[in-house]
């Protein structure tokens, strides 16, 4: 358990270990202290975002929980990675 961290090196530090403990291969993001990014792909309800190379929305999925759709969300993914 991590207490909420006080600066961008202490998040960094505790997204390092989720990174390695889930054993994620894709290109990461780190937030910054003010959060704009979760403030502008805000998840809620359950959305899936997949953010393109060009830096672009390449999916954003419907509001859930109905309109989560994992398998269009791994469909959008694998588009990037070609």
């Amino acid at each position: 358990m991590y207490d909420q961290p006080k600066t961008i090196e202490e998040r960094g530090e505790v997204a390092e270990v989720c990174v390695l403990n889930l054993k994620l291969e894709m290109p990461m993001y780190l937030d910054g202290m003010d959060d704009e990014a979760e403030s502008k792909y805000v998840g809620w309800p359950e959305r899936l975002y997949v953010i393109g190379t060009d830096r672009k929305i390449a999916y954003a999925g419907a509001m859930g929980p109905m309109g989560f759709d994992p398998d269009s969300w791994e469909e959008a993914i694998k588009k990037q990675l070609v």
